[in-house]
C-alpha cells in the first residue's frame, strides 16, 4: 500500500490512456515503415528500369556504330540498312524494327566477319502470361539457311528468319533475348544536320532503306538541297525505348503494344505512353540516345 492507503498500481483509466498512447505510437511507426518500404520499392524499381535501359541502349549503340555498306556506290543490291522492312511482319514491329550488317560475326571469320544484326520487340508467351522482350538477332556469314544478304538481296530479312534465328524462349536457351519488359522500340534516321530523313510521304525518318538515298538542306548552301545517292546511311540514328520494371510487368494484360506510326517520332512515343493504364504509366520510363554512324555522311 502507498501513502494514504492507495494501492501501488495503475487505475483502469491510466491503463486505458497508456494503451491509447502506445496504439498511436504504433500506428505512426507503422505508417513510417510503410512509407519507407514504398519509397525503397520505388527506388528499386527505378534502378531496375535505368539498368535495363542503359544496358540495352549501350548494346545497340555499339552495334550501330559499326553499320557497314559496300565500298562501291554502284553496288546498290548488296549490304543494306533497314528500318521496318516490308518482309518483317507486325508481330516483330512494336512499333519498329531495325536491321543491318556489321563486322561482329562470332563464327571464327572463315566466311568473313560481316554478320546480319537487328533489334526488335516481340511478345513471348509463358503459360497464361506474355512478356514484351527486346530481341537481338545475329546471323553469322557461315549460316547456309539464313545469311541471304548476297544470295537474296531483296529478301534477306523476314519474319521466318527472325522466328528461326531469334527466339526468346526457354527451349531455345533464350538465344534471341536481350531484355525483358521493353514495351516498345522507336528508331529514327537523321541526316547530317540532325533532321529526320523523309524517304516516303508522311514518314519522317521512321522508315528507312539505304538503297534509296535521300536529300537534305545543306548548312553551307541552305537554298540548295544536298543529295546523298544510294547506297547511303543516315548520319545518325535516334533510338527510344519504353522500359517497365518487373513489379509493373505483373499488371500487363498483353494489349500494351505500340503499333501506330504517324511520322511524328516524339508524338508517337508520348501518345503511346499516355495511352497506358495509370498503374503501368507509373512504372514505365522513356529512355533515349542518339548514335552517330561511323560510315554515315558528314
Amino acid at each position: 500500500m502507498g501513502k494514504g492507503g492507495r494501492p501501488n498500481s495503475f487505475s483502469l483509466v491510466e491503463t486505458l490512456v497508456a494503451i491509447a498512447i502506445l496504439s498511436i505510437i504504433m500506428i505512426v511507426l507503422l505508417g513510417m515503415v510503410t512509407s519507407l518500404l514504398a519509397t525503397w520499392q520505388m527506388g528499386q524499381a527505378k534502378n531496375e528500369r535505368r539498368t535495363i535501359g542503359q544496358a540495352v541502349l549501350d548494346r545497340m549503340s555499339r552495334d550501330l556504330c559499326q553499320v557497314t555498306l559496300p565500298t562501291s556506290r554502284s553496288n546498290t543490291n548488296s549490304l543494306e540498312f533497314l528500318i521496318n522492312p516490308s518482309g518483317v511482319g507486325t508481330s516483330y514491329e512494336f512499333p519498329q524494327a531495325v536491321f543491318w550488317q556489321a563486322p561482329v560475326a562470332t563464327d571464327g571469320g572463315t566466311n568473313g566477319n560481316l554478320a546480319v544484326v537487328g533489334y526488335f520487340v516481340q511478345w513471348v508467351t509463358n503459360g497464361t502470361s506474355a512478356t514484351p522482350c527486346l530481341s537481338r538477332v545475329l546471323i553469322n556469314p557461315s549460316s547456309t539457311t539464313s545469311y541471304d544478304i548476297y544470295s537474296s538481296p531483296a529478301s534477306w530479312i523476314s519474319t521466318g528468319i527472325l522466328t528461326n534465328n531469334a527466339p526468346a524462349t526457354a527451349a531455345s536457351g533464350y538465344s534471341g533475348l536481350l531484355a525483358n519488359n521493353v514495351l516498345g522500340l522507336w528508331v529514327q534516321a537523321l541526316d547530317p544536320r540532325g533532321n529526320p530523313i523523309q524517304q516516303s510521304a508522311g514518314m519522317a525518318g521512321e522508315n528507312f532503306d539505304s538503297r534509296l538515298g535521300y536529300s537534305y538542306t545543306n548548312s553551307v548552301y541552305p537554298t540548295v538541297p544536298s543529295t546523298n545517292l544510294p547506297p547511303v546511311l543516315p548520319a545518325s540514328v535516334q533510338i527510344a525505348i519504353i522500359v517497365i520494371d518487373s513489379r509493373t510487368a505483373g499488371h500487363l494484360t498483353g494489349t500494351e503494344k505500340p503499333t501506330t506510326l504517324t511520322g511524328n517520332f516524339w508524338g508517337d512515343i508520348q501518345n503511346f505512353y499516355t495511352s497506358l493504364p495509370k498503374v503501368i504509366q507509373k512504372g514505365a520510363e522513356i529512355q533515349t540516345t542518339t548514335v552517330d554512324l561511323a560510315n554515315g555522311p558528314r
